[in-house]
């Protein structure tokens, strides 16, 4: 409902899960007029690249199970504003401003004029650099304070 709600293009990568679920996805696109603005790519095994090839400005976030979601931080480094569907504990995870609850507030994080690139991938590297995590699995097998 995103899609056909904006005029932006979509470019999607990934693994389709459910044909069914797929085939209702495309039918409904072309019922509203919008699946000229849909690209599949498939799987992508290089997503760094793969963003600089489609010149992305917005990643989408579907998925209420994914957890850390490393395709929400990669876009972040890159710059590109993460528009990411609430999930237990999403706002613990990624900015709130970056969040929606529904199609609506989706909608409304598209048509904001504010787009921060610099926020994005500050937000990234102040949270998640490979020191910071480095260190998180240190002291997870070997307790706190390993050097």
């Amino acid at each position: 409902d995103i899609i056909i709600a904006t005029d932006k293009k979509f470019h999607i990568a990934g693994q389709v899960q459910h044909k069914d679920l797929w085939r209702y996805f495309w039918w409904k696109l072309r019922r509203h007029g919008s699946a000229d603005r849909v690209y599949f790519h498939g799987w992508q095994n290089d997503v760094n690249a793969w963003l600089d090839d489609v010149d992305a400005n917005y990643l989408i976030s579907t998925s209420w199970s994914e957890s850390f979601a490393y395709n929400i931080a990669e876009a972040m480094a890159k710059g590109i504003k993460p528009v990411i569907r609430n999930f237990e504990a999403a706002e613990e995870l990624w900015p709130t401003r970056c969040i929606y609850n529904n199609i609506e507030e989706a909608i409304d994080l598209f048509n904001e004029t504010s787009y921060e690139s610099k926020s994005y991938r500050q937000w990234v590297a102040d949270r998640y650099d490979s020191e910071h995590e480095a260190k998180q699995y240190l002291d997870l097998f070997f307790g706190k304070d390993v050097q």
